[in-house]
């Protein structure tokens, strides 16, 4: 009876040990897949994104869209203004500058985040000289959302180029992500069967 207990005392050790790295061995075969179908997901339609921006960006440096979005500053304040409302803004406001303040431009996108109301904004400022800027202005309504690049001085602004999405776009976007997250993954699967399987195998475990 005391040999028959040493011999099964072994086994049942041995036993654990391989139904614990066959546990092991899913959960990180499990996790790979997940990785790479998220993370190609996510970079398939980042790219797509991308490239959509690129190619629907238009000029608008002789024809600016009477909706083309600007930015002026008074003080402590901001204002959004279409660009067709440009002359009478100017004709009824004096004291004003399209120009970012300095060291102000965390402060106002702030302002802009802190105001739950549509369209929501953000911008980033280039400084290109001492009195003038490269200004992009993004912004998010109910039903498009878009970003218009134009130059600015005090008085003055230049708009340069605009681009605007409708959010029907996005389900579009995110059938190309589940598309690039998909065949990654099934190049694994194969990669997996076929030669990695195989050799956790020869160790005696049976996974997946």
């Amino acid at each position: 009876r005391g040999n028959v207990q040493a011999i099964t005392r072994p086994l049942s050790l041995n036993l654990r040990f391989e139904l614990g790295m066959k546990v092991i061995l899913k959960l990180i075969v499990f996790f790979v897949f997940a990785f790479i179908f998220f993370s190609s997901c996510f970079g398939t339609a980042r790219l797509t994104a991308k490239y959509l921006e690129e190619k629907n960006t238009r000029s608008v440096e002789n024809n600016p869209s009477p909706y083309f979005w600007i930015m002026a500053f008074k003080g402590n304040d901001v204002q959004t203004i279409h660009f067709e409302e440009l002359e009478d803004f100017k004709k009824s406001n004096r004291d004003y500058s399209f120009l970012v303040p300095k060291d102000k431009s965390e402060y106002f996108n702030q302002k802009f985040a802190d105001n739950r109301s549509k369209p929501m904004f953000e911008f980033d400022v280039e400084q290109l000289s001492e009195d003038r800027q490269l200004i992009k202005l993004t912004s998010a309504g109910s039903t498009t959302s878009g970003k218009d690049w134009y130059e600015a001085t005090n008085k003055e602004v230049f708009p340069k180029k605009s681009w605007v999405s409708g959010y029907g776009e996005v389900f579009p976007l995110l059938g190309i992500g589940f598309l690039g997250g998909t065949i990654p993954c099934l190049v694994f699967f194969f990669i997996y069967r076929r030669f990695i399987k195989p050799r956790l195998f020869q160790t005696n475990l049976t996974i997946l």
